[in-house]
């Protein structure tokens, strides 16, 4: 049997809990170092990429260090009347958060997910233009009147709701409606709790980090999966080839989706005992900036 197909299988068939991945050694270990290197102990050049221009590359000490240098050029290309007029346009993490802000509001309300439609999708559709994955299938499920966003994101709710707070079971085979991918990740980081995006930039920036804990040589339960790039170099977020792709497969990124939201909010506890100012959103940008390039380091 191919030794690819054999890791992939092995890991199919891996199913977790909150409790059973939180207490394991191995994962109770990586938690302890990637909180140990918000502070101190990285060594990592770090990509900025300003449009029409080649990448700046800055050598990175810290997480806290990669979350200073933060750098993500979006344009929102739409108009809704109540959209703030100075946020069309930006690059820096607080330009960013006005924007998810704006669409939080519109995706949910003190009674859960928004029941009007059109805000709704208009939120949808701008979490998708702003993260730069307003592609054809993303772009169906925002603006197609016929699909119903509301029953997918209630869903969302209730499984997240299930695997957080009730220690339910999950593994990458779960069987659900709703989609899970590098655009949708997005809108699930503003209606779910703890609940982070997973991309291919944080993705590969985290199974970097996980490498290089244990010398490659990678503990099954943080196996997880990589969701593949769009329009990038495969190589330069390729980082062991135990880290298997998502395949564009919904239970596969979901699975590792929850794996990294609570990893990192585990990471996050440690690192507010000694700043309890950093948020999960902060720890989450740093590894989006970290997983522009980690053939450089």
């Amino acid at each position: 049997m191919n030794s690819t197909k054999e890791k992939s299988i092995k890991k199919d068939k891996l199913i977790l809990n909150k409790v059973k991945l939180l207490e394991d050694n191995d994962v109770k270990e990586f938690v302890n170092f990637l909180a140990e290197k918000w502070d101190e102990g990285l060594k990592f050049n770090v990509g900025i990429k300003k449009r029409g221009s080649k990448a700046v590359y800055i050598p990175i000490v810290s997480l806290k260090d990669m979350l200073d240098n933060y750098y993500w050029e979006y344009s929102i290309n739409t108009s809704p009347k109540d959209f703030p007029k100075d946020s069309y346009k930006g690059s820096t993490l607080n330009e960013s958060e006005a924007v998810l802000s704006y669409c939080k509001n519109k995706l949910i309300n003190n009674k859960g997910i928004n029941t009007n439609e059109d805000e709704l999708r208009v939120g949808t559709e701008i979490v998708f233009r702003w993260g730069g994955v307003f592609t054809k299938g993303n772009k169906i499920k925002a603006t197609d009147k016929n699909y119903d966003l509301q029953k997918d994101y209630k869903e969302v709710i209730q499984k997240w709701n299930n695997i957080y707070s009730k220690n339910a079971d999950f593994s990458s085979r779960d069987k659900f409606d709703f989609t899970s991918n590098a655009g949708f990740t997005k809108v699930y980081s503003l209606i779910l709790p703890d609940f982070i995006i997973y991309d291919s930039r944080v993705s590969v920036a985290l199974a970097y980090l996980i490498n290089l804990c244990f010398n490659g040589i990678i503990p099954e339960i943080l196996n997880i999966y990589i969701p593949a790039p769009r329009g990038v170099n495969t190589e330069r977020r390729t980082v062991n080839s135990s880290f298997l792709p998502t395949n564009q497969n919904n239970s596969r990124h979901f699975y590792s989706n929850v794996i990294a939201s609570l990893l990192l909010s585990e990471s996050l506890k440690l690192i507010s005992d000694k700043d309890n100012t950093v948020k999960l959103r902060d720890l989450e940008a740093s590894l989006f900036m970290m997983g522009y390039d980690v053939s450089r380091s």
